[in-house]
């Protein structure tokens, strides 16, 4: 780690920019059929499986982040003492045959879901494995999916409504299929019931067809957001999606209607989880230039019919990470580092992280993470950047694949994997607490350890990880990534940690 001994100042905030009253849906349709189902109908409840199959298709990249001249605003990289602590740590899903895992975590009031490709798993809070199925047509989406290739699963818990959503989408080139599969539980259990839709997501554009990839799930006080990539099944250029959806629909009287949009220039737009004390509005985040990222809000749900808000908001410039991460024994893994990876809300500011490189000389790999006020846009005013830091590693080290997260008490926390030439990935977690100074963040702490060199051969260490603060337990946040066992192939782990 670097020790610095500047950082981005508040008045930064002046800097945003935003555009018109707002952009209306480019449509509105609705899913298929409405599939109800009962989690507790499924026998047996743990049902263990092994795919015979790599994730495919192959990992595609669309950045279209511009680089510009850098401006001279300063990045946070102060460290402070703080570590996470009285951590709790369990297995979570294991090697299944698929490659990545792309694990993904959602905590109620008494369970926790994790999501990989291509399972579903529900444990206690003490890590008893209380649930497992598949992803596909004979499992957790049965009535719903139509191809076994079930992938890039996402899972929130939504404390407003005490709920819990779920995403997936399924692929096949042969004959071509692309579908976003959507599911909403009854309650807070997710042992009981559940509503599930299916939403056609092959599109046709300029006589070419093109497939959904790499959803993001968010969600506020009225509305849900999913955003994915299109990519071509054969030539063409990509471009991206928003779909929205009133959460009242989601309690499952028949087929879901949405509105969607489309983003031509945007890559990887990252729908943000609010706290609760939400408003309508769902945010977003995703990367514009080298020295900016542009601020979406869908703005409406309650009211009538939701427009897209849009706004740029200068930060300081970085360096697009887009090499390999090394590892121990001269293996190299794919952080995916060409996008943004995460985003939160919590009590009037979006954060959002992703991975950079440390500077235009120093090539390795580092996290930077934002804080951006809202104020009362999209209504009025433009949003604006409060405070940014990096997290770098010490030596020859390196930090990539962040997911950031922020409790009702403006506590962050970040995972991360480290690694290094002479270490293996290992599971790292940070945060800060709303007094620390501007743009620092604690010292990591290591939270998940691997046991060898990683066996894939491509190399890819999954799409996201994930981190959510306790809906009750506050100051508590759990997370998950990827890790490698004895025999090099991935595992996941389950972590909880508190910031005093």
């Amino acid at each position: 780690m670097r020790r610095a001994g500047w950082f981005v100042l508040a008045v930064i905030g002046a800097l945003g920019t935003a555009w018109g009253q707002g952009r209306a849906p480019g449509g509105a349709s609705e899913s298929g059929p409405l599939v109800r189902d009962d989690a507790r109908t499924f026998f047996p409840m743990v049902q263990e499986a092994t795919f015979q199959s790599y994730i495919r298709p192959a990992n595609p990249k669309r950045s279209e982040v511009r680089a510009v001249r850098p401006n001279r605003l300063r990045s946070g990289g102060r460290r402070t003492a703080l570590r996470p602590r009285d951590r709790a740590l369990f297995p979570g899903i294991e090697y299944n045959g698929s490659r990545p895992p792309d694990p993904h975590i959602a905590v109620g009031t008494d369970q926790i879901v994790q999501v990989t490709n291509s399972q579903i798993a529900v444990f206690d809070r003490a890590g008893q494995r209380l649930f497992l199925q598949t992803l596909g047509p004979s499992g957790f989406f049965r009535g719903v999916a139509t191809r076994s290739f079930v992938f890039d699963p996402r899972v929130v818990y939504d404390a407003m409504a005490g709920r819990f959503y779920v995403v997936a989408l399924e692929f096949d080139d042969a004959p071509e299929v692309s579908g976003l599969l959507v599911a909403a539980s009854d309650g807070p259990d997710p042992l009981g019931g559940w509503s599930k839709w299916r939403i056609e997501s092959r599109l046709w554009r300029d006589g070419r067809s093109f497939w959904f990839d790499y959803p993001s799930l968010g969600f506020s006080r009225d509305g849900v957001v999913v955003t994915g990539n299109l990519f071509p099944f054969a030539g063409g250029t990509p471009w991206a999606r928003s779909i929205g959806f009133r959460k009242a629909a989601l309690s499952g009287g028949g087929p879901l209607p949405f509105f969607f949009w489309t983003h031509e220039r945007t890559p990887t737009v990252q729908a943000s989880r609010a706290l609760p004390g939400a408003g309508d509005t769902v945010f977003g985040a995703a990367l514009s230039t080298t020295s900016a990222l542009r601020l979406l809000a869908w703005a409406g749900f309650a009211t009538g019919v939701p427009r897209l808000n849009e706004a740029e908001v200068v930060v300081p410039s970085f360096t697009l990470f887009t090499a390999r991460v090394p590892t121990s024994d001269g293996a190299t893994i794919d952080p995916v580092s060409d996008r943004l990876m995460d985003a939160a809300w919590g009590g009037g500011s979006l954060y959002a992280t992703h991975t950079v490189q440390v500077s235009r000389t120093d090539p390795r790999a580092s996290v930077r993470w934002y804080e951006f006020t809202l104020g009362s846009w999209p209504e009025s005013g433009s949003p604006g950047l409060r405070q940014t830091g990096e997290v770098r590693a010490d030596g020859n080290g390196h930090y990539c694949m962040p997911a950031i997260a922020v409790d009702s008490r403006a506590s962050v926390s970040l995972v991360m994997t480290g690694s290094s030439r002479t270490t293996l990935p290992d599971l790292f977690a940070t945060g800060r607490t709303a007094s620390a100074p501007n743009g620092a963040m604690g010292t990591p702490t290591r939270i998940g350890s691997s046991l060898q060199r990683p066996i894939d051969a491509s190399s890819r260490w999954g799409d996201y990880f994930s981190v959510v603060p306790d809906p009750v337990d506050t100051g508590v946040f759990w997370g998950t990534g990827q890790v490698t066992r004895a025999d090099g192939d991935w595992s996941t782990v389950i972590v909880n940690w508190t910031l005093p």
